[in-house]
């Protein structure tokens, strides 16, 4: 199996870099595909957001985005 890596990368806050991320891995996800995001920006933090938000409300969409 053939692996994809993506790298979404910027200077400037605010410019989509995690809004395209998520977007991205949740197509893929939906597509049927394994996805694991990694985000390096101490700031924002989207995949720990996430879970955070899933496990505070229960939701159970705990799969990885």
């Amino acid at each position: 199996m053939q692996k994809l890596i993506i790298c979404l990368l910027g200077l400037k806050g605010g410019s989509g870099k995690s809004t395209t991320a998520r977007m991205l891995a949740t197509a893929y996800a939906e597509a049927g595909l394994s996805v694991k995001i990694a985000d390096f920006d101490v700031w924002q933090q989207t995949a720990c957001e996430r879970r955070y938000r899933s496990l505070r409300d229960n939701d159970g969409c705990e799969q990885p985005l």
